[in-house]
């Protein structure tokens, strides 16, 4: 008995009336005729009208695609196939690059009240002109880039008008202003004292052979290490910092100091110190930032031939003030058993390595890249010496190196106050030139903003 066919004549389907059947599709389903409510006639199998496949004629998807991705009103081509307006995508474009810029560099401005509607308005239409090839012959810029996305400081320009623009000076600091600063650049020198692990192994027969690749497992530990104190100090401070294991509260006082150091340094801090101070913190649940820079005095020294690389024989061989002092091989047992003479000891020998150091960093700093731009940091000009932050540098004996496909070009400068050598790019020497040829103007003519401390 064949199945009796459901009238489906009036009924709505979202935006789609049924009016009428038209025959069978190829799986033998039957066809409707429907009106779709933005004027469309279209054909719909009745097994997608009835489980709710087909609302539409296919304006529905296309609706909501401009309500999900168009909200600014200038992408009216979508329905009828026409791509976004290119000039909104130009100022939408520009004021993506300055929110970015301003979020990093906070002396670069931008108006958030400034809409990209309102800056279309009042720069008006790209101007007519286009190349051979169908580009455009302008571009949009900034007129001062200090500035940045402000109500007045955009302008449509030719290729010309732009390389003048980034040649005349309007947008580059003057020599009596001051980039803003990132932050206080501090460095931090520590060392940590550890006690051994024991194990519930016997050794028997000659204890004093070596042990190489002798391998201990987990479960044959008895007693885990620990750290038994922490020396540190700041930079250039005659103050040494020291916490033993005897107070609770050794890790917090090293934290507060380390999670305020801008460049960490140490001898053998990348392999021992550092994993060692974060696993610590990790299970006493002490917040140790992971973000820093660290600078490690042992590889450093290993870019040299050298008798041996133990801190204590690299400050004697290189002739230090500093020189490390001895401890007996108990001091580390008797310190476990809070021996008030044992840590007095551990203390003093503790402080003696940070300072020590410290010694080895400023010898071994000239001949080693270093980690973190200072100048930079602290609010200077790009050609700044990155070691000492001094802005004033001489050519290196007019070297310079040229990459091997030959679009880029280093200076080697080297740094009038502390001698380190460094690389700045081609176009950073030529704005260091500039900046010369206006101090030495502004000298000449005796402007009342060219003090000494200026120049």
């Amino acid at each position: 008995m064949a199945m009796k066919r459901k009238d489906l004549t009036g009924q709505k389907f979202g935006r789609l009336t049924a009016l009428r059947p038209v025959g069978n599709s190829k799986d033998r389903h039957i066809m409707w005729e429907c009106f779709c409510a933005c004027g469309n006639i279209t054909n719909v199998v009745s097994n997608s009208l009835a489980k709710g496949r087909s609302n539409s004629c296919g304006c529905l998807n296309i609706d909501r695609l401009i309500e999900t991705h168009v909200s600014h009103g200038h992408s009216i081509g979508v329905t009828s196939g026409e791509k976004m307006d290119q000039e909104y995508s130009v100022f939408k474009s520009k004021h993506a690059i300055w929110a970015r810029k301003n979020r990093t560099n906070s002396g670069y401005g931008f108006d958030e009240s400034y809409s990209i509607d309102e800056a279309m308005k009042d720069v008006g239409r790209r101007p007519e002109g286009r190349y051979s090839s169908g580009k455009s012959a302008y571009a949009l810029t900034t007129i001062d880039d200090r500035k940045g996305w402000a109500r007045g400081n955009l302008k449509w320009v030719t290729p010309k008008e732009l390389r003048l623009k980034n040649n005349d000076g309007t947008t580059r600091m003057k020599y009596d202003e001051v980039p803003n600063p990132i932050g206080e650049f501090k460095r931090l020198f520590f060392d940590i004292e550890t006690s051994p692990h024991v194990s519930n192994i016997k050794i028997f027969g000659n204890v004093n052979r070596p042990l190489d690749g002798f391998k201990i497992g987990y479960d044959n530990l008895i007693q885990f290490g620990q750290i038994l104190g922490i020396g540190w100090k700041w930079e250039d401070d005659k103050t040494t910092k020291y916490a033993d294991y005897t107070d609770l509260k050794m890790l917090d006082k090293f934290a507060k100091d380390f999670n305020k150091a801008t460049e960490v340094v140490g001898h053998n801090v990348a392999r021992f110190d550092i994993p060692w101070v974060r696993g610590e913190a990790l299970t006493s649940k002490i917040d140790v930032t992971r973000l820093f820079k660290a600078r490690d005095t042992l590889t450093d020294s290993r870019k040299f031939t050298m008798p041996s690389h133990k801190l204590g024989d690299l400050l004697k061989y290189l002739g230090t003030n500093q020189q490390k002092l001895e401890a007996d091989k108990d001091l580390w047992e008797r310190v476990q058993q809070k021996d008030k003479k044992a840590l007095m000891e551990m203390k003093k020998y503790c402080k003696g390595d940070v300072v020590g150091c410290e010694e080895l960093f400023h010898i071994l700093k000239l001949h080693s890249p270093t980690k973190t731009h200072k100048g930079v940091y602290e609010g200077k000009h790009k050609w700044s010496c990155p070691l000492c932050g001094h802005e004033h540098i001489n050519e290196d004996n007019g070297r310079f190196e040229v990459s091997p496909a030959g679009y880029t070009t280093k200076r080697h400068v080297r740094c009038q106050e502390c001698s380190y050598r460094f690389q700045i790019s081609e176009t950073t020497f030529k704005k260091y030139g500039r900046f010369l040829q206006e101090v030495k103007k502004a000298i000449s003519t005796k402007l009342p903003s060219a003090k000494k401390g200026n120049v």
